[in-house]
């Protein structure tokens, strides 16, 4: 959909607005694994 928009649709605000929430998204998840694997390596 990123793509599609950015490259395609040539609305390059609406594809950087969805790689904004994308990332927003996935990071609690990255800080989640990020910690877990902290407290196993320890």
């Amino acid at each position: 959909m990123m793509y599609d928009w950015s490259f395609r649709a040539g609305d390059f605000n609406r594809g950087a607005t969805v790689a904004i929430v994308i990332m927003v998204a996935v990071m609690p998840i990255m800080v989640w694994n990020i910690r877990n694997a902290r407290r196993e390596r320890d």
